[in-house]
Parts: structure tokens; sequence; C-alpha cells
């Protein structure tokens, strides 16, 4: 059974899996056994090949850097401060809520997404393509609400893909449609 198991891995050529595992003392003996079995030894530790692995996928394109997240993270918490401390009594208030509401919702999901590895870079373009649509219809609706939020959403995965830094805007002009560093109260109710 062994030697039938064998001969039909090997027949499969290069089309074969091949499997790896890590072991910080690793001999040329060890190596060369474990290769004649469809396995490829690497001499190190565990946490070196996942951050190396890390670093060379970073360098690649194919996962944001720890510090661009890390960066997120924490506009995430201020711009939730900021929303949790504002009353919805005024135009600005409300489309700023509504913009925060975007915000925090898109952030969540890039972090989550990236956290997880469930969403490749190609996911993320295509959100910022549909976000990006979205608003588009919603400013031909002059839907303010929506406006708001999409334009939250859209602020967040724009960033995201083009790995911009700087502070997100965390208001929204009420008339002007667009995101601002200030409050602006607009009417109120």
């Amino acid at each position: 059974m062994r030697s039938y198991r064998k001969d039909a891995l090997y027949s499969l050529g290069h089309f074969t899996k091949l499997a790896y595992g890590l072991d910080p003392s690793a001999t040329l003996d060890r190596v060369s056994f474990w290769k004649e079995r469809g396995i490829q030894l690497f001499k190190v530790s565990d946490i070196m090949f996942a951050r190396s692995l890390r670093k060379r996928l970073e360098k690649q394109g194919l996962i944001p850097p720890e510090q661009f997240l890390s960066f997120l993270q924490r506009q995430a918490r201020r711009i939730a401060s900021i929303h949790v401390n504002l009353s919805q009594t005024s135009d600005g208030r409300m489309a700023s809520a509504m913009y925060q509401d975007g915000l925090l919702h898109a952030l969540q999901d890039v972090l989550t997404s990236t956290t997880l590895g469930i969403k490749k870079k190609e996911d993320f373009e295509i959100d910022y393509r549909e976000a990006e649509h979205r608003l588009t219809q919603m400013l031909r609706q002059h839907d303010a609400i929506e406006i708001a939020y999409w334009s939250g959403r859209f602020e967040v995965i724009r960033r995201f893909v083009k790995r911009t830094k700087g502070p997100i805007p965390a208001y929204f002009h009420p008339y002007r449609a667009r995101p601002l560093t200030k409050l602006i109260k607009g009417k109120t109710f």
C-alpha cells in the first residue's frame, strides 16, 4: 500500500502539492529525509517564519503594513469617541452622525477582514468601486442621509485601497455634502 501511494504521488510530477515544515534545529540529513517524502523543511522557528512571511506579503502589496492597520485602528477609536458624544440636534450633527456610521462600518469591515484574512486586495478594490457607485447613485437621488453614510464608507475604503495616511475627517458638511475636520451645525430641528 505504501509503495502504491508513493508511486501515485510521484506520477503526479509537479502537480503534487508540496508540504512544508519548520524545524529550528533541522540538520541536512533531516532536510533530505523529509524532502524525499515531499516535505520541504525550513530551519527556522515558527515565529520567525511568520514574521518573514508577513514582511514578504507586505512587500508584494498583498497585505497592508501593520503600521497602516494600527493607524486605522487609532482612527476608528477616535471617530467612535466623537460619534458617541455627538448629539443629533441639527442638520450638521445628523449628517456627521450618518457619515461617522459609514466611517465606522467601513473601518470595522476593513480591519476585521484584514485581520481574519477573508478578503484579498481585489476584494477591497471591488468594495471601493461599489462604494463609489453607491455614493454616485445617492448624489443623483439627492438623499442627504445616504450621501453622508456612503461618503463615510467611500472615504475609508478609498484610503485603505490607496494606503492613504492622515487623519480621517470626522464630520460632514450638511449642505455641501463633503467631509470636514470641524463640525458645522447647520439648522436646528
